[in-house]
């Protein structure tokens, strides 16, 4: 699952290679090869096949996931709580 931006026909291959459909949308420059496709239009609604867009709306709470998981685990973030010695 991936935006727009990184939809290209090298990585959806690679993707295709390893057994797996990918759930990135089209961008308005490009032409799917598929029937089937998905695309996000200007005010971010999904088009295309009722599963694809369903997998697409879990992408923001993955993205939120990730977000907190570099929040609280990054060296340079301390985690909540924790004491930040003075110099």
């Amino acid at each position: 699952m991936a935006d727009s931006q990184y939809s290209s026909r090298k990585l959806r291959k690679h993707i295709y290679s390893h057994g797996i459909k990918p759930v990135i949308p089209y961008p308005s420059n490009q032409k799917p090869a598929e029937a089937g496709f998905l695309r996000v239009d200007k005010q971010f609604r999904t088009h295309g096949p009722k599963r694809m867009k369903r997998l697409y709306r879990h992408k923001a709470s993955a993205e939120r996931v990730v977000s907190r998981l570099k929040m609280h685990l990054s060296p340079e973030n301390r985690a909540r709580g924790e004491m930040v010695p003075r110099k």
